[in-house]
């Protein structure tokens, strides 16, 4: 049995302002849909002592939420894998933006030292990162010391996502000049993103607040999709989205699946090593563990 512990998965009770899952939820939920074993998920509210003893292989997401006791009782089982989403080194989470730390917003360098993410690394007997990008950024703090890692090249997607992206219709007209994605959050530049869409119209399609397979339809009506943000993104969601769905896609330099080396490859082979990722994951889960 493999448990797979997180701070919250994709079937969360969740409220008006955030009604669905966000990147973190849906790739776990990606990867667990193609595991290769009966998959425990547990977040760290209902996770117990014993969940963790009974595990063959236990991967940890996103753990802003584990108390000191839980990092302590993870540290202890000798198949550890760290599946980092964000940037839980930092204090910040990543957030370059920050004006409290002017090695983050000048710099885009951060020297947090988060203990019970540095406990659990020591552990660990790997890291799976989602970019090269991802993992630069924690080569570069003076506290991480570098575990035997993988990297994925990009966030994961189900099956069904998948295969939206094949059947789309390449026909289909487009209504919308450009189509940005809404966020409330500084970093992830939505003012930044919408100027440069108003370059090529007056009213540009604002993705908000909607269900997964919305999204895709509306990508799909769009000609192209604009993501700037102001601080790193270690993966990008929507700009793989936006691109599978025929999307012209503009970015900068933060967005980190456009620096991986398929990126630049034509649709067809860069679709099917996105599509790769999630057997991908899990063989990379037997390569640290040597399972």
């Amino acid at each position: 049995m493999i448990l797979f512990v997180a701070d919250q998965f994709s079937d969360v009770h969740r409220d008006p302002d955030h009604a669905y899952p966000g990147g973190a939820e849906l790739t776990d939920a990606a990867v667990i849909e193609a595991a290769p074993d009966t998959v425990l998920t547990r977040t760290f509210s209902t996770l117990t002592n014993d969940d963790i003893a009974d595990a063959s292989i236990c991967i940890v997401g996103n753990a802003a939420r584990a108390s000191k006791a839980q990092v302590a009782s993870l540290a202890t089982h000798p198949k550890l894998i760290l599946f980092e989403h964000d940037f839980r080194i930092c204090h910040h989470r990543g957030d370059m933006t920050t004006r409290n730390h002017w090695l983050h917003n000048q710099f885009e360098w951060c020297t947090c030292r988060n203990r019970r993410t540095l406990a659990l690394m020591r552990a660990a007997r790997g890291v799976i990162f989602l970019t090269e990008y991802q993992r630069g950024f924690y080569t570069r703090n003076p506290w991480y010391r570098s575990r035997p890692y993988r990297v994925l090249g990009s966030s994961v997607f189900d099956n069904a996502t998948i295969d939206t992206w094949r059947e789309r219709d390449p026909t289909l007209e487009r209504r919308y000049e450009a189509a940005v994605s809404f966020s409330k959050h500084h970093a992830k530049g939505f003012a930044e993103s919408l100027a440069r869409a108003h370059a090529f119209t007056p009213e540009p399609l604002i993705i908000r607040n909607l269900p997964p397979s919305d999204v895709l339809t509306a990508l799909q009506e769009s000609k192209r999709f604009i993501h700037t943000p102001l601080s790193p993104e270690w993966a990008g969601r929507l700009p793989v989205e936006a691109r599978f769905m025929g999307c012209e896609v503009i970015t900068n330099h933060r967005v980190g699946v456009t620096q991986e080396a398929w990126w630049k490859d034509p649709d067809v082979e860069a679709l099917n090593h996105v599509a790769s990722a999630a057997v991908r994951f899990w063989r990379q889960v037997g390569e640290l563990t040597g399972a």
